[in-house]
């Protein structure tokens, strides 16, 4: 999928990647504003009034994330990061998703002829199987399933009831780990903000 959404040029490849590291709803990837974004592109504030739960939340942004934004083209009086008028972000993901499955099964396709086997079939997905196929890897690679929902913007199930009381703690460097952890396993690069956790799966 990574590399397919690399083939689709912009808006729908970069906001696919996008999708894919920050694990966020697709409806808040594809209203991201670059006012939304930290001068350095570390931070991603998401306001309270596009989040299901009504509250801001603050989305790390990894090397390779930075990096794909820094490559958006920025059009004059348009605050959004993806947009194909320059007056409303992107909408048609439905489409764009379609774009996406066919350039995966040619992708897979062109390896199969190069190996001479037949290609796998194409299992139906959906965007938002992302965001779970996040969570799944970062419980494998050790990250506390307190930090994962803090990710997602979602109440931790460790935290209901008397311990949300207690617990003020945002989680925001354990959070930085590990998308930035995320991010390294989706695209196969080493980044130096990842601090290994000690029993964490390799």
């Amino acid at each position: 999928m990574w590399a397919a959404a690399g083939t689709l040029g912009y808006p729908f490849g970069p906001f696919f990647k996008l999708l894919t590291l920050t694990l966020q709803r697709r409806e808040e990837v594809a209203g991201m504003c670059w006012s939304e974004l930290a001068e350095d592109l570390s931070v991603w504030t998401i306001p309270g009034s596009r989040m299901k739960n009504s509250k801001p939340h603050d989305v790390h942004l990894p090397g390779a994330t930075r990096a794909i934004l820094r490559k958006i083209p920025r059009v004059e009086g348009c605050d959004f990061v993806f947009s194909t008028t320059g007056r409303t972000h992107i909408s048609g993901l439905s489409k764009a998703k379609i774009a996406l499955d066919a350039a995966i099964t040619k992708a897979r396709f062109d390896a199969a002829q190069k190996t001479g086997r037949k290609p796998s079939a194409l299992v139906p997905w959906r965007l938002h199987d992302l965001r779970r196929s996040g969570v799944s890897a970062l419980a494998r690679l050790g990250f506390d399933s307190i930090v994962v929902d803090k990710i997602l913007a979602h109440q931790p199930a460790k935290l209901l009831g008397v311990a949300s009381v207690y617990q003020r703690h945002d989680f925001a460097r354990e959070r930085a780990q590990a998308l930035d952890a995320w991010a390294e396993h989706i695209t196969g690069t080493v980044s130096q903000n990842v601090v290994p956790l000690r029993g964490a799966a390799r």
